[in-house]
């Protein structure tokens, strides 16, 4: 735990601290969906209190870890999550919140699209941040409908997912 100092409280800085049980569920859900991960060493924690991003609260973040970082731990990714959102929602929540934070977690291959790409200066895997596959506003959908092919394949999976006809 990075907060035991009081002086970090009256600053509100964030307190972090890694959790058994975070690592659990997202080995878990890395194993079913993202197999791929295996690769790369993720490091799962709480950040006390929720981030507020441009007026949005923020309940899980990824981050790749950068080279010079990498030097002090073997962690390729950071999944950071809010712990007062975490503590007060359903199971299923907590579930599809990690899975969308492991999805950030990209890793780049060879030519052929099965051997993964290695950084020669530090013989690791390479890896980057996957960004969403959309970005769009509520009221232009209400006024213009799926308009563009991302728009109308996240819906057609939104579909397929509340008719039951997902995997699960």
């Amino acid at each position: 735990t990075i907060c035991k100092d009081s002086r970090l409280r009256r600053n509100k800085l964030p307190c972090y601290k890694t959790d058994q049980a975070l690592k659990q569920l997202g080995d878990k859900i890395a194993q079913k969906y993202y197999p791929n991960l295996k690769l790369v060493k993720i490091c799962y924690m709480f950040r006390d209190e929720a981030a507020v991003t441009q007026g949005r609260v923020v309940a899980g973040q990824t981050s790749r870890v950068d080279d010079r970082n990498r030097t002090l731990h073997d962690y390729d990714f950071i999944v950071e999550i809010a712990q007062d959102i975490w503590d007060d929602c359903s199971d299923k929540f907590k579930e599809a919140l990690m899975d969308h934070e492991l999805a950030h977690c990209g890793i780049h291959y060879e030519a052929d699209g099965i051997a993964p790409r290695m950084d020669e200066k530090t013989n690791r895997v390479k890896t980057y941040v996957v960004h969403h596959e959309i970005e769009e506003f509520s009221p232009i959908l209400e006024r213009h409908g799926a308009y563009h092919k991302e728009l109308r394949t996240f819906l057609t999976a939104f579909a397929k997912s509340k008719t039951g006809k997902s995997d699960e």
